[in-house]
């Protein structure tokens, strides 16, 4: 310890420094200046200046710049600056010349000049289970590092700082170009244990348009837009999802999140139901505290609470995704929220269904510590009902309408203050009484709903006539199978793959669930989505997309409905899924918006089409194969008795009711049709 006053220093500190610059104080060494190394004033500027920690040798066994100190004739990157009457402190894990960037190496905190800064003690630590196979996990989604000016700690110590108060996960919000990959490396391993690692870094940067818009963006893709329409457009196409941090977020695909740090429960909660009607959405209301740091408590933390299937980042990211979360004072309480309908079926806090009768709302209360709690369900800006003490399990459900343009959402206060907020469901506002169709073309209307007796064709497979295969029977929550099995007319979300773009069918697509196969994934179950207007987003085939949409038929064919781009987002890329290998005769309803590949003989053609008839059997009836005007390609001229290998997706076009005929195939690219004999 060095000491530039020895005798102030041991007025203030009570024990006397290793060494002083000056003679104040008898008693401790001095030590005098080597101008061959150095000149200028001996003593260091408050404003900036450099030391360097030379070896018997004279060689550079450390270097630290600060202020407006000459960082780069160090060799050194960053700068620092201690805020106040702090002090700046070496943390342990970035030790110089390995780590140059002098942020990663310095904590800002009070001075307590004879302990050695250490890291935070990352205890251990357990994940509550929640239902369906889902555990609790809190984090903050916007804490920030000495990489945003004002701010104290290196990401790494605030990797641990947040482990050590039991967060699970943490996203840095430093501006864009802020962070770098030694931040990521520190952060996983510098504080770590086998046992209990460092909190999961969920990739983010914040953002800020010329206008004054604020978010922080949730991506490993760094990119800069200047604008709303800019961001819009990344999230669109799949390139993140967003937390709003202004007080007024937008209609925007891929906003998830509002921020919810200046919330108070109840007093203010009818401000966080502003936030969901501006966005149109059920948003995680986000808590976005740092925790807390030497010298820095927040005096009203707020954290962010998922409901994810795991501790890693593509489960968190998958939860934030869903918006399955709740805002919570502290990171021991979890509350969740589900509605059940009258068919079964269940909403997670964070989805949209329409307005039915009774619905079962469900909450699922905790803490950590044992605590009990008020719970209440409230719609928009009012408790509809409330529960002092909740029963020894943490469940309470609450059945009632669910009324047409709202939120429901749930809260759970403590004694101390302390409390949680859902996520809401929202109810969407009452459908019109009659459906004027999509008006598509001139065509009569298709007749749509679960009536028999108007030749409706339902989505229940059993109505169909035909029994569940090829994928069409039931699947888990939130899939594709199990969303075309709740009957027409009904809002779905779920998750596909894109197995025929946008651009190639005029306002429709096709995606697919993957149909598990040991040497290549098959596409299975798949439909056509149906977008009424505006523009799809950028996607490609092999895309995972999450489809929100009400489930209608057109023509016979199955299809989800979208009223604006913004209910198909792209999640990411994967690999494109492979034909299903069929035969000619199998081509029905079962296979209704597959992918299939199979070979046929040439009976015959028309301007946009081709019939193909089964090898094995050429007196069948002949499948119609068509290359619809919308591509930028024509049918090929083919000979009767060629054999064609066709790939395309099985689709429907029947010419009146019960809408059962009119099964066709459409080619997708030239590749998709191949003559394999001459």
């Amino acid at each position: 310890m060095i000491a530039r006053n020895g005798a102030a220093f041991r007025q203030r500190w009570g024990r006397g420094a290793d060494a002083q610059f000056d003679d104040s104080d008898p008693a401790i060494p001095s030590l005098s200046k080597r101008s061959d190394l150095a000149s200028g004033s001996w003593a260091l500027k408050d404003g900036g200046d450099e030391v360097v920690l030379l070896n018997a040798a004279g060689e550079v066994e450390d270097a630290v710049a600060y202020g407006s100190g000459n960082y780069a004739t160090l060799g050194l990157t960053g700068e620092l600056n201690a805020r106040g009457d702090f002090t700046l402190q070496r943390v342990p894990g970035a030790q110089f010349p390995t780590v140059r960037e002098v942020r990663h190496r310095f904590l800002a905190a009070p001075p307590h000049p004879f302990e050695t800064r250490s890291l935070p003690t990352i205890p251990s630590t357990t994940h509550p289970s929640l239902d369906h196979g889902l555990m609790a996990l809190w984090g903050s989604l916007g804490a920030y590092s000495n990489f945003t000016d004002d701010y104290t700690a290196p990401p790494h110590y605030l990797g641990a700082a947040s482990g050590a108060v039991g967060l699970d996960f943490v996203a840095l919000a430093d501006p864009l170009g802020a962070s770098n990959e030694l931040a990521v490396e520190l952060m996983e391993h510098v504080g770590a244990t086998a046992v209990q690692p460092q909190p999961v870094r969920i990739p983010a940067w914040a953002w800020q348009s010329e206008a004054g818009d604020d978010a922080i963006i949730y991506s490993p893709q760094p990119a800069a837009f200047a604008d709303q329409s800019g961001l819009r457009q990344f999230l669109l196409n799949g390139g993140g999802v967003a937390q709003w941090t202004n007080k007024t977020p937008p209609i925007m695909a891929g906003v998830v999140a509002t921020f919810a740090d200046d919330l108070e429960a109840p007093s203010n909660l009818s401000q966080l139901v502003k936030r969901w009607r501006s966005a149109a959405a059920p948003l995680i209301p986000s808590g976005n505290t740092n925790p807390p740091l030497p010298g820095l408590s927040p005096p009203a933390p707020r954290y962010t609470g998922l409901a994810a299937a795991g501790p890693n980042l593509s489960q968190l990211l998958e939860a934030l995704q869903a918006r399955r979360g709740w805002l919570a004072s502290t990171p021991t309480i979890w509350l969740t929220l589900q509605a059940e309908l009258p068919d079964g079926q269940t909403r997670w806090m964070g989805q949209q269904m329409q307005p039915t009768g009774n619905v079962r709302f469900n909450l699922f209360y905790g803490d950590k510590t044992g605590e009990v709690a008020g719970l209440s369900l409230w719609r928009n800006g009012s408790p509809v009902q409330q529960l002092d003490f909740p029963p020894a399990d943490g469940r309470w459900s609450v059945t009632l309408d669910a009324e047409p343009d709202s939120f429901y959402f749930g809260v759970v206060t403590q004694a101390d203050g302390d409390f949680a907020v859902t996520a809401p469901i929202r109810i969407l506002a009452a459908p019109a009484s009659t459906q004027t169709g999509d008006n598509r073309t001139n065509l009569p209307p298709v007749a749509s709903g679960n009536s028999a007796a108007s030749g409706a064709k339902s989505a229940n497979s059993s109505s169909h006539g035909i029994e569940p295969s090829h994928g069409q029977a039931s699947g888990a929550p939130g899939s594709l199978a199990a969303a075309k099995l709740v009957g027409l007319d009904r809002w779905v979300e779920f998750r596909a793959v894109v197995i025929a773009p946008p651009g190639l069918f005029n306002n429709s697509m096709y995606v697919a669930e993957p149909a598990p196969n040991p040497e290549s994934p098959l596409a299975g179950l798949g439909v056509n989505v149906y977008l009424r207007s505006g523009d799809f987003p950028v996607l490609q085939e092999g895309d995972w997309v999450l489809v929100r949409g009400m489930l209608d038929t057109f023509r016979g064919e199955m299809e989800v409905l979208l009223q604006e781009p913004g209910q198909i987002w792209r999640i990411g890329p994967d690999d494109p899924l492979q034909p299903l290998p069929i035969a000619v005769a199998e081509i029905g309803e079962s296979l209704e918006a597959r992918l299939v590949t199979f070979e046929g003989v040439v009976q015959g053609w028309s301007r946009d089409s081709i019939y193909l008839s089964d090898p094995s059997n050429p007196n069948a009836p002949a499948v119609r194969v068509t290359v619809r005007s919308s591509l930028d390609w024509r049918r090929p001229y083919v000979n009767k008795g060629e054999i064609w290998r066709v790939t395309g997706v099985v689709s429907q076009f029947a010419t009146e009711a019960p809408w059962n005929d009119g099964y066709r195939i459409l080619v997708r690219y030239k590749t998709d049709l191949q003559r394999i004999n001459d």
